[in-house]
């Protein structure tokens, strides 16, 4: 019906468009059945549930922010284990740079203490993964540190 031209709402049509259907000219619509309307009802809802949780993170991000706390410079994921756990050691009244990056997991940056600041981020100097040493201190392709796993400076 859609690729017939013409209005299809006033008196005249809407009599053409019931003799067509009446003669079976007319396909109906498709109607899936109920187990797949649940699945796609579920999926919607799955979908939903996770924009919803990333629009908190957001919120909790910018609550953080305007209260000087800046979380998300130092965890990528203000939900997930560290954040969770710096957030956590936080409220509890810790404010120490040194113990709560050691509440990070992962391939979290380090922290360093300033004097004039209560965190900041580490320099901004490429970093071995598997150690502190800036990529323009190390001459060798492995790491000085005793890790069996070579360093990833390529």
């Amino acid at each position: 019906m859609r690729n017939v031209l013409g209005r299809k709402t006033d008196v005249a049509a809407a009599s053409w468009i019931a003799q067509l259907t009446q003669h079976g000219l007319v396909t109906p619509s498709f109607v899936p059945p109920k187990g797949i309307r649940e699945a796609r009802m579920f999926t919607h809802y799955h979908k939903a549930q996770i924009d919803e949780r990333g629009r908190e993170a957001q919120r909790l991000d910018q609550v953080l922010q305007d209260a000087g706390v800046q979380l998300s410079w130092i965890a990528a994921d203000i939900l997930g284990l560290s954040g969770r756990a710096m957030m956590a050691a936080f409220m509890e009244g810790t404010r120490d740079p040194q113990v709560l990056s050691d509440l990070a997991k992962g391939k979290i940056p380090l922290l360093t203490a300033s004097p004039s600041s209560s965190t900041t981020r580490a320099p901004s100097a490429p970093v071995c993964w598997s150690c502190p040493t800036p990529r323009s201190a190390a001459t060798s392709p492995t790491c000085a540190t005793p890790t069996p796993r070579p360093c990833r400076r390529r």
